[in-house]
């Protein structure tokens, strides 16, 4: 396999945290005297960092939250995250298998993804996940988050690594991410976001994490240098 490493996005491709996130949100809108919202809600949310979230769960359940408060409101948010970080959270099948394997095959791994950074390590100690990835980088830990490319390529820079590398993600937000910095990406359509998923050249889909060395040989073969 010509590949230099693989930059992986997070909730919604390695582990499922829908269920501790709507935990945390919904402490949040009941401490508000709001409703709390759903599984199916908070999925149309996620993706693009707790600021966004939060914005549009406080829409869902009534008015907005005023600028002055955003603030405040995603540090109680992720206080309450830190608290069951990962009680109900789940990695999906494979994961740890294929983990293994690129990690045995001796190519490096990264983490390109939109939630806090903190809560990044949080999540993947949790899991014992986090001695895959050399590299950990949160949409508050850079000035350009996903969708913009320069997200992907620091945590890119950060590892070390020659320039044969892979995306991978469930997302439109991570497509988009991946084409802006002109890496090939695998995309899994079991992720939190619908969207136009096809297979090409420089664009793999699969359906479970077990095909992603499949999809990683195909698009390695891609790189002629």
């Amino acid at each position: 396999m010509r590949l230099d490493g693989v930059i992986f996005d997070l909730d919604g491709t390695l582990i499922d945290s829908i269920p501790d996130v709507l935990n945390a949100v919904n402490r949040l809108l009941i401490e508000e005297e709001r409703c709390a919202i759903t599984s199916k809600q908070i999925r149309t949310l996620v993706g693009k960092g707790a600021q966004f979230m939060l914005e549009g769960a406080f829409r869902i359940t009534g008015s907005p939250i005023p600028e002055n408060e955003i603030s405040e409101h995603v540090r109680r948010y992720l206080c309450f995250y830190e608290e069951y970080p990962a009680n109900d959270t789940i990695i999906y099948s494979c994961v740890r298998d294929i983990l293994d394997e690129l990690h045995n095959n001796k190519i490096k791994m990264g983490i390109c993804s939109n939630k806090p950074g903190r809560m990044i390590e949080i999540v993947l100690s949790e899991l014992d996940l986090l001695k895959y990835f050399v590299a950990r980088i949160g949409g508050d830990d850079f000035p350009y988050p996903k969708p913009d490319g320069r997200h992907i390529l620091h945590v890119h820079s950060l590892m070390g690594v020659g320039k044969r590398i892979v995306y991978v993600g469930d997302s439109m937000i991570d497509k988009m991410a991946a084409s802006d910095a002109s890496i090939p990406v695998v995309l899994v359509n079991y992720g939190y976001e619908d969207g136009e998923m096809k297979n090409s050249y420089d664009e793999k889909v699969i359906s479970s994490f077990c095909e992603l060395p499949k999809a990683l040989l195909e698009l390695s073969n891609n790189y002629h240098y």
